[in-house]
């Protein structure tokens, strides 16, 4: 691994990362525009690839509407917190890679 490599991943941990939407009003209305834009889209017949889902703040608030989420991260830090998310909430249709 690079040393630029674990500077990031130290930078993005699961914990800060997930955090992120309570620190500023921007990203409050980071969460709330993409919520309104997306959920016409939403229906219970969809599955939803999220590329890039960190902690998985959008799968959580987006599962109960869906088929099925899968959400993608190369940082092993936001899996291992979306999975415990996952788990804390019990979700069957919720799938982090």
């Amino acid at each position: 691994m690079s040393s630029n490599q674990r500077q990031i991943w130290e930078l993005y941990d699961g914990a800060a990362e997930d955090e992120r939407f309570s620190r500023s009003r921007m990203e409050g209305q980071e969460f709330y525009y993409t919520r309104k834009l997306a959920e016409p889209y939403l229906t219970p017949d969809k599955s939803v690839l999220e590329v890039g889902c960190a902690t998985g703040r959008y799968a959580l608030a987006f599962a109960g509407q869906v088929k099925e989420y899968h959400g993608i991260d190369l940082h092993p830090g936001h899996i291992d917190f979306f999975q415990r998310r996952i788990r804390e909430q019990g979700l069957s249709n919720v799938a982090p890679r």
